[in-house]
């Protein structure tokens, strides 16, 4: 038989292990809550752990410096990602980026997941540079434009909800950087399924790892379109001043609305919980004001239902 011949077999015989592969990864990790934590699960441990392969060097128009870089792990999967190291002084409070993780560890408490997964590592070598202060990876949403440039109709999550969640999240953390270019409609991290490489990518990744067969490498991640919130790092600046009243970047007005599911998670958040979901980023002084202004937000829808009635105020869906 001829070779290429050959080789167009092993290529066939993989591509269908590969199929099978992303059958059994579907049926395991992305079916029902369960399958969400799970593929959280494996982000995480991918940002935590993963070894770096590619960087790019990007930065912003105020001078703080971003890579997007290429993680892999042992089994030759790949996953891209932000790395932002921290600076000294944090950017005066303007560029904490520890602060990344706390929103995201904050919105899995309240059940938003609309927060890139992020994880905080203490000591980093990124593109030939030693980051001794460490910093933060934070999952690379694909396919990302900003959300105001896609109908409010369109969004994958009621609006009503994504812009309460939003602010309800903001006060909470006291992030008063929430212009429209944080707002994005991106591919989801966790809602989802894992689709089959194409033959061109597959060639690709094989010929740069120096050949070899791999079913692993032929499985990716497809995320559903979703409402994504990302910068974070103003958070908890002690000068900033951040309320339920404020407008928001769609000019809906102020908030006045809130999620059933979010109403009745915010009753559950205890100093304990945060702390232990924060991991040493949150001094205790700040985990104790941010319990606060729970309380005063609970208060104030608590009173707003009292007046209007719990369905002109709660938002079921």
């Amino acid at each position: 038989m001829d070779p290429s011949e050959l080789e167009e077999l092993a290529w066939l015989a993989v591509r269908d292990a590969a199929s099978d592969n992303v059958l059994a990864l579907n049926r395991q990790s992305t079916r029902g809550p369960a399958g969400r934590e799970e593929r959280h699960r494996f982000v995480c441990q991918m940002l935590r752990n993963g070894t770096i392969v590619d960087a790019k060097r990007m930065e912003n128009g105020f001078g703080h410096v971003t890579y997007l870089v290429v993680l892999e792990d042992g089994k030759g999967r790949r996953m891209r990602a932000a790395f932002k190291p921290r600076v000294e002084g944090d950017g005066e409070g303007w560029h904490r980026v520890p602060i990344e993780v706390a929103a995201y560890q904050l919105n899995l408490l309240l059940g938003m997941d609309v927060v890139p997964p992020a994880v905080f590592r203490e000591d980093a070598d990124v593109d030939w540079t030693h980051y001794p202060a460490g910093g933060a990876f934070i999952y690379w949403c694909g396919g990302a434009r900003q959300l105001d440039t896609v109908p409010m109709h369109e969004w994958s999550i009621p609006s009503a909800t994504v812009l309460s969640d939003t602010r309800i999240l903001d006060v909470l953390i006291q992030n008063s950087d929430r212009h429209a270019g944080h707002f994005l409609y991106a591919e989801h991290w966790a809602d989802g399924s894992y689709v089959p490489v194409p033959n061109t990518q597959h060639q690709h990744n094989q010929h740069a790892k120096g050949g070899g067969s791999s079913t692993a490498s032929l499985s990716g991640w497809r995320g559903r379109m979703s409402p994504v919130l990302i910068d974070h790092a103003a958070g908890f600046r002690p000068d900033a001043f951040v309320c339920l009243d404020h407008e928001n970047a769609f000019m809906t007005g102020p908030t006045r609305h809130i999620s059933a599911r979010t109403y009745l998670r915010l009753r559950f958040l205890d100093a304990p919980t945060l702390q232990a979901a924060m991991g040493g980023i949150l001094m205790p002084e700040e985990v104790a004001a941010l319990l606060s202004r729970r309380d005063s937000v609970l208060a104030f829808f608590d009173s707003l239902v009292a007046e209007k009635g719990y369905g002109s105020v709660v938002l079921e869906a």
